[in-house]
């Protein structure tokens, strides 16, 4: 059988490489081979043992100092020069690394540049040559669930990377180790099953931008599905036999991920 690509995204300090990896020692944990790949190219270090690394092919720090970019710039340059190498830089997925069960992805920590780039894009149609089945994993920080504003903003965009990369994509809260279980006990995850919550949350702060997100997030229940969100700690393990159960959902599509 092909091999599944799990792709992680999502903000800022959302916790992907860490989750990447403790997600990728599990697997292993439990009998599967794993490849991970790094496309950050401006990470300074990595919790993991990258399989295929951006890095050997371009540096976001080295673009700075030849082409006198910025930080920003660098990393778009950076991405762009990614993006026209996907082919070659995946390569290594069609001879020895082509056996393993499963590929890690591991994308860049400005998740804004890279969902606008073109990389973003050309990933999953490239990964898609050596591997079986590709999902997007959209992690989000446990701590967003007390603050409704900013937990809808994120499934809204947790939506959008699906939009933008073609794939099946469903969210992850992950830290849960650092939340309350009151908290977690209020949101599950899942904007289609607790959107009558939610709303009257948003309806309830009265500001041009909560009845907006309240708005936008009336369209998108109409027409969404609802999905299990595993809750999940990067630093303890918890949740990560849940996390596997939804991805292999998604690979076979043999559930309604509930």
């Amino acid at each position: 059988m092909p091999p599944t690509a799990v792709v992680f995204v999502g903000p800022a300090a959302s916790g992907k490489s860490t989750l990447t990896r403790a997600y990728g020692e599990w697997l292993v944990r439990n009998g599967y081979s794993v490849a991970v790949i790094n496309l950050d190219p401006a990470v300074k270090r990595l919790p993991y043992k990258a399989s295929i690394d951006v890095r050997d092919l371009v540096r976001a720090e080295e673009l700075m100092e030849r082409e006198g970019l910025g930080p920003n710039g660098a990393l778009v340059r950076a991405l762009e020069i990614a993006a026209e190498e996907l082919s070659k830089l995946l390569e290594p997925l069609s001879n020895g690394l082509g056996g393993v069960d499963y590929v890690l992805v591991d994308t860049p920590g400005q998740m804004e540049v890279f969902l606008t780039r073109d990389i973003s894009t050309a990933l999953a149609s490239e990964l898609g040559k050596y591997c079986g089945a590709t999902l997007a994993l959209f992690v989000v920080d446990a701590s967003f669930v007390g603050r409704p504003a900013d937990y809808a903003f994120t499934l809204l965009l947790a939506i959008a990377t699906q939009l933008r990369m073609g794939v099946v994509t469903v969210p992850v809260l992950n830290k849960v180790d650092s939340v309350s279980g009151e908290a977690l006990s209020k949101f599950t995850g899942d904007l289609i099953s607790e959107y009558g919550t939610l709303a009257k949350l948003l309806g309830g702060e009265g500001s041009t931008y909560s009845e907006m997100l309240e708005e936008v997030l009336e369209v998108i229940a109409r027409y969404g599905k609802a999905t299990a969100v595993p809750k999940v700690s990067a630093l303890t393990g918890e949740g990560l036999e849940d996390l596997h159960r939804l991805v292999l959902e998604v690979r076979c599509g043999c559930g309604d991920l509930t």
